[in-house]
């Protein structure tokens, strides 16, 4: 009876891994990362802002979401404009950058227009590497009453601050495509609070799971098909929580970097782990927690890239760091969640449960994380 039903669902299994792999089999945590945008208010009331991008990916519309800019639709393009040197990338820049000032709307009672001040684009380095460019524009006019910044769709995420000649960050607010400021007084600009910062950068923690962190959540999701207990899953989901939470604080504050170079292949090695242990063992040993441990420090060291990439300033650190890393929580939770409602709840207590999810799903995980640490070492 038990092989009847192991017969009847391995279509279902086959098909959600086959799925799985295509989803999944470009991603690498080399991300495009989202545009930071700097505004200043300068003494003449004029406002400057100051954009760090990829301007490569922006000029052949790679949207930030993409995680490996190998396997996006222009991804040729994009190799060929990372080998331009800057006054050629400045050149084959300028459509988009005539579309920039267009398309980045800045209203006060009225749309007035940005002037495109300057761009500085490194030389070529490591093609494989993304560079950053600095875009600046400033307003055309002074400006006295209340205004809101709109971001266009097309040009992915962005992390937008914005500060005065007297105080740094007095807003701030993570941009999702095609979002707004929304409505910054201008008369009453004062240094933001660190509670406000903090739920400002919940949702950026909580994008770099839930959809970017693909290797995170193939790590989580490796963690909860080990067992259908609950204890199990909670010494597991807290050695990995004390430990990346640890290493991304560490990070934060400039006392521990290690490149990205080790982190991510020992990210999609842990995958790998996890997965064969699932395969392998139906109990939990006294070393799981522990290496899980070792692998969360890993793990939190490529969230410290990201964030660190936002440029947290003093005064948003505290509320920052904790606000990302409660919206990372928050991400795995929902994966977690996810996984019960899709497998758990409906098949944990089958007898096939074992056979048929956990270690055709293990096996899967284990040769995604495995092509990814191919990927990350050698190319």
């Amino acid at each position: 009876m038990k092989l009847r039903q192991n017969t009847r669902f391995q279509p279902v299994v086959q098909s959600c891994l086959i799925l799985l792999l295509v989803l999944c089999g470009s991603a690498r945590a080399h991300e495009i990362n989202p545009v930071v945008i700097d505004a200043l208010v300068l003494d003449d009331n004029h406002i400057q802002f100051t954009l760090t991008l990829n301007l490569e990916a922006q000029i052949t519309d790679i949207a930030a979401t993409h995680s490996d800019s190998s396997e996006a639709p222009n991804a040729s393009s994009y190799q060929q404009l990372r080998a331009l040197e800057a006054n050629g990338l400045l050149q084959a820049a300028k459509p988009w950058l005539a579309q920039l000032t267009r398309d980045m709307r800045f209203t006060s009672k009225q749309e007035i227009a940005l002037e495109l001040t300057s761009v500085r684009i490194d030389d070529i380095g490591d093609i494989n590497i993304a560079r950053d460019s600095i875009v600046a524009l400033t307003t055309k006019q002074p400006i006295t009453e209340d205004w809101q910044l709109d971001w266009p769709e097309s040009f992915g995420p962005a992390a937008f601050r914005l500060s005065t000649n007297e105080a740094q960050d007095v807003f701030t607010a993570y941009l999702f495509e095609g979002r707004s400021t929304g409505t910054i007084a201008m008369a009453n600009l004062l240094t933001v609070s660190a509670w406000q910062v903090f739920l400002d950068y919940i949702p950026v923690g909580f994008a770099h799971i839930v959809p970017l962190g693909v290797d995170h959540i193939l790590f989580v999701i490796g963690l909860y098909l080990f067992s259908t207990h609950w204890r199990p899953l909670l010494w597991q989901v807290s050695a990995f929580t004390i430990a990346h939470t640890l290493t991304l604080a560490l990070s934060m504050l400039g006392v521990l970097r290690v490149p990205a170079s080790i982190v991510e292949p020992i990210i999609a090695a842990s995958i790998v782990y996890i997965a064969i242990e699932n395969i392998l063992f139906t109990k939990m040993h006294w070393w799981r927690p522990l290496v899980i441990f070792g692998f969360g420090l890993i793990h939190g060291l490529g969230f410290a890239s990201v964030l660190t990439d936002f440029g947290l300033s003093p005064a948003s650190f505290i509320g920052g760091l904790l606000g990302f890393n409660v919206g990372v929580e928050l991400g795995q939770l929902s994966v977690i969640a996810a996984c019960f409602a899709l497998v758990g709840f409906w098949f944990r207590h089958k007898a096939w449960y074992r056979s048929v999810i956990v270690v055709n799903a293990s096996v899967a995980i284990s040769l995604v994380g495995s092509f990814w640490f191919v990927q990350r070492v050698f190319f």
